[in-house]
């Protein structure tokens, strides 16, 4: 797509320098015609005659030049500040990879949409550079979108707003530009297309709706570090729900896999009188974790409170017949969500079955 965009950009500035030649062409050809056409139609055409039309024909071709030195330094002015909006665009793209910076989603369009009002005003080769990073914002954020589905409706509304102007833009400007730009336009298109198809409802609509048991698998087995016995969901008593937490308080009975005896020091699921440790107190108020994992905890909240965290998927299995669910996956992410005050979004693959330690024996201390 890039060399496209380039070889694009090379047909351009060529035809601009075209278009130059012809400028300063046609403005001396008609300026020397209608001189001629004077001279014939005047009978006592004098020396002086000749001196002024000499000197009108000088100024005539110095304004021409002014102008095109005009043009020149608009031109500069235009690519100094578009060079500056390429450089924030290629950011954007790599900082849409990271789950917590997602928001740079709406920069990304506002941007792309800041450097297409002025392109028309920039040489060729800023164009193309623009043309690319532009691509590459919107490619990354369509990447997000279809991967993270990190935005809410409303969200969502805005995005498809600033994304539609994106395309009037580019349909207003000039034919050869069209073709410069007609990358940037695919890759808005399909931004458009994500934008429509994406839920346009918060995953918390979707409470309670049944997941199937491979997505499970297929979501969480690589990340599952307890010893959740995976052979056996296949079988007819396992389901597993999708919950989505937005409250801390809906954590109450939510446990981690690590553990402290009566005396609160930490230890492992078998000793005796180990149990689990509690995300949240029943008011919803962050539970500290054990020492070996507050240090990891506190390093995550302290990320999240640079930018807005988006929604956290974690893994957990809640027994038949007790109210109570071990976190399998996503603990540390969990509790530095609570700990670190953002609005909290968590959505949960929650896996319900036995209460058998032979599928997962950290129940003997849940």
């Amino acid at each position: 797509m890039i060399a496209g965009v380039a070889s694009a950009a090379r047909k351009h500035d060529r035809r601009r320098r075209l278009r130059e030649v012809a400028y300063y062409s046609t403005g001396i050809s008609v300026y020397a015609t209608a001189s001629i056409l004077v001279a014939l139609a005047v009978d006592d055409w004098m020396d002086t005659d000749t001196y002024f039309a000499a000197t009108g024909l000088a100024l005539f071709v110095l304004g021409l030049f002014l102008a095109r030195r005009q043009g020149r330094l608009q031109e500069a002015m235009a690519d100094l500040e578009t060079e500056e909006k390429i450089t924030v665009l290629l950011a954007h793209a790599a900082a849409l990879r990271d789950d917590d910076k997602y928001a740079m989603g709406f920069n990304a369009v506002g941007d792309t949409l800041a450097c297409l009002r002025i392109l028309a005003f920039t040489t060729a080769e800023t164009r193309g550079h623009c043309a690319a990073a532009a691509c590459a914002a919107i490619d990354q954020l369509d990447k997000t979108v279809r991967e993270r589905s990190p935005f809410a409706p409303e969200e969502i509304d805005r995005l498809i707003t600033a994304t539609g102007r994106v395309l009037k833009v580019i349909e207003g400007h000039s034919p050869g530009l069209r073709a410069l730009l007609d990358p940037v336009k695919l890759a808005t298109d399909r931004l458009l297309g994500t934008l429509g198809d994406h839920p346009r409802t918060t995953t918390i609509e979707l409470e309670g709706s049944p997941i199937s048991i491979a997505c499970f698998t297929s979501a969480l087995e690589d990340q599952v570090r307890v010893r959740l016995n995976f052979a056996r969901l296949n079988e007819a008593d396992f389901r597993c729900r999708l919950r989505v937490i937005r409250d801390p308080r809906g954590l109450a009975g939510w446990v981690s896999p690590w553990y402290l005896d009566a005396n609160g020091n930490e230890c492992v699921h078998t000793d005796e009188g180990a149990r689990a440790v509690e995300i949240v107190r029943p008011d919803g108020s962050a539970n500290p974790p054990p020492k070996s994992h507050a240090e990891h905890v506190a390093s995550i909240a302290g990320s999240m409170k640079t930018g807005r965290a988006g929604p956290i998927l974690i893994g957990g299995y809640s027994p038949f017949g007790r109210d109570v669910v071990v976190v399998i996956d996503g603990n540390h992410r969990v509790r530095a969500a609570v700990q670190s005050g953002h609005p909290l979004h968590i959505v949960a693959l929650v896996l319900h079955g036995p209460d058998d330690p032979a599928i997962l024996s950290d129940l003997t201390a849940a």
